[in-house]
């Protein structure tokens, strides 16, 4: 659409290693450690002239995106599993460290003629990484430890009653230190620790059928959002949350039927305030305001599975889900005079169904070669982009497939060959998956 655009390059490299040492019946001791570097350079100018501030004679225009983030992290958990007579246990030790920085800044690529009927490109030098004119520069740091334990009573063949706990402590710290292309300091620290308890209880109510019931609670670590013009710290959320449900395996496991219904009660909701200024020099800023929303966010929610197979060849599937949720109106921290405003879940439609047909025609009495077919589609609903904008994007349906000739033989040594021919979005349907009231 008329403006630069360069490679946007993200490397990425971890390693990781597991080690399992079985001390004795029923006792192994296991170690999980892993380490991950990300360095990621965004060149992101999808702002041509449809894209705000409206024209002015000789402007610029084309708000170019540039980032430039490093993250690297460690983890290292240790375990003990096992079990002894009808108890089944696990037990843990988990510690988390992470570093992580960001620069950014956003140049305008384009200028406007005097009466809007062309424009001439910028000077390239002026969105070179030694030229930014930065628009934020940011880092933090992030700790976490754990201890969890989590235990498995069956006493009987038929009753399973479950309890366990974790124990977390997060320690967070991080400081803005260019604004505008100026020295600032906005520091942040978050300290907090909680315990989350576990239990569930099962029944074998009959053969193929277990019923269960479902007590959990949760917590996710606050912190400070790095499109915040002064690193504005936001608290932590918990969940309490509750489920029923049962999982079935009927006439002789050719069809299987799980239900689930679950309600979940979230306290202090993060969400994000998004806002694009128009600055005095006519460039735009996005700013990001992360906040708790006061009193409780409902969610509530139905799921169906079914899986039926009429023949050895022959599988179909058909998976059902239906969320609802409720926002507490929340301050806007970006307008003045904080007013309430609606808020709303992203990403979580209302209805989603998918279904799932695979039919395998054997071709040889002499070995496993066959014809097999896959199809599946998946339908949305309509569901919000943003936490702060009422408009949603489109509801879709997309359906995939696959056409295989498998377990070619390949001679004497066992080798065989699969040859397949997909389709993924097989009707080339087109749905808008973001919107904004921003364009």
């Amino acid at each position: 659409i008329g403006v630069p655009q360069q490679a946007s390059i993200d490397k990425a490299k971890g390693a990781s290693v597991v080690l399992k040492w079985k001390v004795a019946d029923g006792i192994e001791l296991r170690s999980v450690t892993a380490w991950r570097t990300v360095d990621a350079e965004q060149w992101d100018n999808s702002g041509g002239a449809h894209r705000s501030p409206a024209f002015l004679p000789n402007a610029n225009f084309s708000r170019y995106s540039l980032s430039h983030l490093t993250q690297d992290q460690f983890s290292q958990e240790l375990q003990v599993v096992g079990g002894f007579g009808n108890i089944d246990y696990v037990a843990g030790l988990y510690y988390y460290n992470e570093n992580a920085g960001e620069v950014a800044a956003t140049p305008n690529t384009n200028k406007w003629n005097a009466d809007g009927t062309s424009y001439t490109i910028n000077d390239a030098r002026t969105w070179q990484r030694s030229a930014w004119s930065v628009s934020r520069a940011t880092s933090a740091n992030s700790k976490s430890y754990a201890a969890y334990g989590q235990l498995t009573w069956s006493p009987s063949e038929a009753l399973h009653l479950t309890a366990g706990g974790r124990y977390t402590r997060d320690e967070k710290d991080g400081k803005l230190y260019t604004l505008n292309n100026a020295a600032v300091n906005f520091p942040f620290v978050f300290k907090d620790g909680r315990f989350d308890p576990l239990v569930i209880l099962a029944w074998d109510a009959a053969d193929g059928v277990n019923l269960y019931a479902k007590y959990a609670t949760g917590y996710r670590a606050g912190g400070a959002s790095s499109r915040s013009v002064n690193f504005r710290s936001f608290g932590a959320e918990s969940v309490r949350s509750y489920e029923v449900g049962a999982k079935t395996e009927l006439l002789d496991r050719r069809v299987r039927l799980n239900l689930a219904a679950y309600m979940m009660d979230r306290k202090d909701s993060q969400f994000d305030f998004d806002f694009y200024i128009v600055q005095l020099n006519g460039t735009v800023r996005h700013t990001l305001e992360t906040v708790n929303a006061p009193g409780t966010t409902k969610i509530r929610g139905l799921e169906a599975d079914l899986t039926v197979r009429p023949t050895d060849n022959l599988s179909m599937n058909l998976s059902y889900a239906y969320t609802w949720w409720k926002v507490p109106a929340t301050p806007n921290p970006l307008v003045a005079g904080n007013p309430l405003q609606p808020l709303f879940i992203v990403y979580t439609p209302a209805h989603a169904l998918s279904g799932s047909v695979d039919y395998e025609l054997p071709l040889s009495a002499d070995n496993d070669m066959a014809l097999k077919l896959h199809l599946d589609g998946n339908y949305s609903s309509s569901a919000y982009t943003f936490d702060n904008e009422p408009v949603k994007a489109d509801p879709s349906f997309l359906v995939n497939a696959r056409l295989s000739l498998a377990e070619i033989p390949m001679g004497q040594g066992g080798q065989t060959l699969t040859v397949s021919a997909w389709a993924r979005n097989l009707f080339n349907e087109q749905h808008i998956y973001r919107r904004s009231n921003a364009n």
